[in-house]
């Protein structure tokens, strides 16, 4: 079954009066269980196709499946399907609140879907330890985190709502090299145990190559060219 199936998508966008296609008539399956890889210059598209996979642009035309359940175009994802499909971004330090623990961030959501306070907290500490994060972390804010700490937050407020999608949008572009290989790492090894359908985008073509079975190269909007494994290995 795949995961994304996408057919002739179409992503406008209005500047000074002009329209022109950040995405345009794109084609693209990804099966469950996948890792597919998104690479490209910037302004090629991949962040765009990304966000509307995410349920974050609407304003598309074409077909979109996520899932097994189609999309429609200026609708928001329902509750089941906002769930499944989450979103890492590249700088977490956007989506924490400052003035908030970690605790406080990772809890409230899970207040809000009805979670009694001790079932939520026990969740909330299970995801930091499970992405290598002690208790004391939770206690801490955001500035008082290091780049890595708050990324492995971001991931584990992710898997708090036990995705069967997770999107990734250069998650480890701002990291030195050795914090980003244990990110990677992490993140290929809750791939096995959640059995989840994992999106990669990145300009890193060696990052791609590491993570990804499947890659596709955007240019303009469209994918210029798609790489299998082997053909991945050849550029580790």
């Amino acid at each position: 079954m795949s995961a994304i199936v996408v057919r002739s998508l179409t992503v406008p966008l209005t500047q000074s009066g002009r329209v022109r296609h950040v995405i345009d008539a794109l084609e693209l399956s990804i099966a469950e269980g996948e890792i597919y890889g998104l690479t490209g210059a910037s302004g090629s598209g991949k962040s765009t196709l990304l966000r509307v996979l995410g349920g974050f642009n609407t304003r598309w035309r074409g077909e979109v499946s996520l899932l097994g359940r189609s999309l429609r175009p200026g609708h928001s994802f329902d509750p089941q399907l906002r769930r499944e499909v989450q979103m890492v971004f590249q700088d977490p330090s956007a989506s924490l609140n400052p003035r908030h623990t970690v605790e406080r961030v990772l809890i409230e959501p899970l207040l809000i879907e009805g979670l009694t306070r001790t079932d939520a907290t026990s969740r909330v500490y299970a995801a930091l330890e499970e992405v290598g994060l002690d208790a004391s972390h939770g206690r801490r804010y955001p500035h008082q985190l290091s780049g890595g700490q708050r990324q492995r937050v971001a991931i584990a407020r992710a898997l708090l709502r036990e995705p069967r999608l997770l999107l990734l949008d250069e998650p480890t572009s701002a990291l030195d090299v050795s914090v980003q290989a244990g990110i990677l790492n992490l993140l290929n090894r809750l791939r096995a145990t959640h059995s989840m359908t994992l999106v990669f985008v990145s300009h890193d073509i060696g990052v791609i190559a590491h993570m990804c079975d499947r890659a596709a190269l955007l240019d303009g909007g469209r994918i210029l060219r798609e790489t299998d494994r082997a053909q991945l290995d050849l550029q580790e």
